[in-house]
């Protein structure tokens, strides 16, 4: 784990640990490390460097860190080779982030990601051959379907913002009564939601030998979308004027950057 500035500059690594979904919090960073034949424990450390301390055991994934709790997804065991096991979403849990109060969400669900918006968790399911979107109080209790077929999303300003089989950009409000189309991309999939001041950004199209992909954006009305540049961007980033991505190629990635003004076809 390393920390640098937006421009690469001055990196110091940090740990060792295979660190991900890391969270800072004040002058702690929480985050899960994932070691050999070992659960996903959380550990918490300095953004310094220094003390870092085992929080939690907890076999986790998708670490999110809000007032003082600790929210994951639960990875459990499954039979297999006992030198390599491997793991299956269990459910979701939340903790204290002292490592206390650990409390069961949702038991025995196959969870794929989640979104927390102050009182409410949103959540997508895999069930069978489709995923679905929840919503629930984030003390567990609540629990509402939103919408199946739901392969990601996102929550701004209230809206959920999110793509309906991969294929189409969509929003609908928090209860989801209201549901409005934004865009259907030639290129399929649509990934990588990401926001910046009026404008949500995503990656629109597909990796394979002859795939191609392009880094967009548009207007949260569904107007104005621009192409911004060719790449089989994995993920998008945002840090003040430019967007990072790791730019994929024959199984490597590599980060780049580009002023997010500066459209680059």
């Amino acid at each position: 784990m390393v920390k640098s500035k937006p421009d690469g500059s001055s990196q110091t690594k940090l740990s060792d640990d295979k660190a991900t979904s890391i969270n800072v919090v004040g002058d702690w960073l929480y985050y899960i490390a994932s070691e050999p034949r070992k659960p996903n424990a959380i550990y918490k450390i300095k953004t310094d460097g220094t003390e870092r301390t085992l929080v939690s055991q907890t076999n986790a994934r998708c670490l999110w860190v809000r007032d003082d709790w600790m929210y994951y997804l639960r990875l459990a065991e499954r039979s297999g080779n006992e030198n390599a096991p491997y793991y299956t979403p269990g459910g979701m849990e939340r903790m204290r982030t002292d490592g206390s109060e650990k409390q069961t969400l949702l038991s025995g669900m196959a969870v794929k990601n989640f979104f927390l918006q102050g009182e409410r968790l949103y959540y997508l399911t895999i069930e069978g051959e489709k995923t679905k979107l929840y919503v629930m109080g984030n003390d567990g209790s609540g629990r509402t379907e939103l919408r199946d077929n739901v392969t990601e999303f996102s929550i701004i300003d209230g809206w959920i913002y999110y793509v309906k089989d991969g294929k189409q950009l969509r929003k609908m409000s928090a209860d989801g009564s209201v549901d409005i189309p934004l865009h259907e991309p030639a290129r399929t999939p649509i990934f990588g939601l990401n926001y910046r001041d009026g404008w949500l950004y995503y990656v629109s199209g597909g990796f394979g030998v002859s795939g191609y992909a392009s880094m967009e954006r548009i207007r949260l009305d569904g107007t104005g979308r621009q192409a911004l540049a060719e790449a089989r961007a994995t993920a998008l980033y945002i840090a003040e004027d430019q967007l990072y991505f790791p730019d994929w190629s024959m199984g490597d990635r590599t980060m780049h950057h580009m002023k997010i003004d500066d459209p680059q076809p």
